[in-house]
C-alpha cells in the first residue's frame, strides 16, 4: 500500500490526491487484515478437518481389526468348552463311532 508508513499531514494529502478519506482507507486496513486473518483460520482448520477425518479412518480400522481378534477368542474359548482340543478331534470321534456299528 501507498500510505503505508505516512503520518497525519502525509497521510491527509495522499488522501486528498487519491480522492478518498481517511476513514475509508481504515476500513479496507480492517478488511485486508480480516481477510487475511480469516484465510489463516480457514486453512488451520481444514488441516484439523482433514487431521480428524484420518483419526476417524485409522480408529475404524482399529476398532474392526479388535473386533474380528474378540471374535476370534470366543470361538476359540467355545471350542475348547466343548472338549475338543484339536481341530480333528470332531472326525476321529466321528469315524471311531461309525466303526463301532
Amino acid at each position: 500500500m501507498a500510505s503505508h508508513g505516512l503520518e497525519d499531514e502525509d497521510l491527509n494529502a495522499f488522501c486528498r490526491t487519491q480522492g478518498i478519506f481517511f476513514h475509508h482507507l481504515e476500513a479496507w486496513r480492517q478488511d485486508f487484515i480480516n481477510s487475511t486473518h480469516k484465510s489463516a483460520q480457514e486453512s488451520s482448520g481444514k488441516s484439523l478437518r482433514d487431521e480428524n477425518k484420518q483419526l476417524k479412518k485409522d480408529l475404524q480400522r482399529k476398532e474392526k481389526a479388535l473386533a474380528e481378534t474378540a471374535a476370534l477368542l470366543v470361538l476359540q474359548k467355545s471350542s475348547k468348552r466343548s472338549g475338543r482340543k484339536r481341530r480333528h478331534d470332531f472326525t476321529r470321534r466321528t469315524q471311531t463311532t461309525h466303526s463301532m456299528d
